[in-house]
């Protein structure tokens, strides 16, 4: 009965968020399951594809930011975000978490929302500075006994998060995220995201990252972590040395 349920389930996500084609609409995939479309792209689409690495980066742009929402909340509520394969809840909600632990500073787009003195278990800051600006520097204080970035290996500990209101960006690079879906991909009820560093200077595309969700709620490539995005950026960008 469980297996009856979980496929009714899947119907009901791929209804809801597909786009239904004739048979005669399919072109090459006529004859295709769902889950032999979804294992067709994983094979043909899915994976890193890096140009070119830079050394000695100081810190990184994040071009574009995730809703912060839970997102186990949100997929058991049938609300799946843009880019399912993409998104962890990590980085949508602290992203310059990761990225401080190796770079010197991190800008984004906006502040974070706030969400008071204490933004989760390993995280205790004072609340960032009211008022607009186009973007927001984070970066690590000298130790002050207020505030601390927890990170168990021990380099950083003790020292407190800052964050200050800029109008101008000291990163030469940065990154940015996008949902990648065809009517094929809605009709078989598939989610495509891309992961994408870039050159501010140039606009030229350094690296991008491919992969894939489906309503049966399977990811590809294997072994997504927490810090998704940060592992592919970094490995991209590759940090100064301390």
């Amino acid at each position: 009965m469980s297996g009856v349920k979980d496929e009714m389930r899947h119907e009901e996500l791929a209804r809801r968020y597909g786009e239904r084609l004739l048979d005669s609409q399919l072109g090459p995939y006529a004859g295709f399951s769902r889950e032999q479309y979804f294992r067709h792209k994983c094979d043909t689409a899915a994976g890193e594809f890096i140009y070119k690495t830079v050394d000695n980066v100081e810190g990184v742009f994040q071009m574009r930011q995730r809703d912060p929402r839970d997102y186990l909340t949100r997929l058991k509520n049938r609300d799946i975000p843009e880019d399912p394969w993409g998104h962890t809840d990590a980085e949508a909600a602290t992203p310059w978490g990761a990225y401080l632990t190796k770079y010197p500073f991190f800008e984004t787009t906006r502040g974070l929302r706030d969400r008071g003195d204490r933004w989760n278990r390993d995280v205790f800051a004072e609340r960032p500075p009211s008022g607009e600006s186009r973007y927001w520097r984070y970066r690590l204080g000298e130790p002050d006994g207020t505030q601390y970035l927890n990170n168990r290996s021990g380099e950083r500990f003790g020292r407190p998060l800052v964050a200050e209101k800029i109008d101008t960006l000291k990163s030469r690079y940065g990154y940015t995220w996008r949902e990648v879906r065809d009517e094929y991909d809605r009709h078989f009820g598939v989610w495509g995201g891309e992961i994408i560093v870039k050159d501010l200077q140039t606009h030229e595309t350094l690296a991008v990252k491919r992969g894939f969700f489906d309503t049966r709620f399977n990811f590809c490539p294997p072994g997504k972590s927490h810090y998704l995005e940060f592992e592919f950026v970094s490995k991209v960008l590759k940090p100064a040395k301390p």
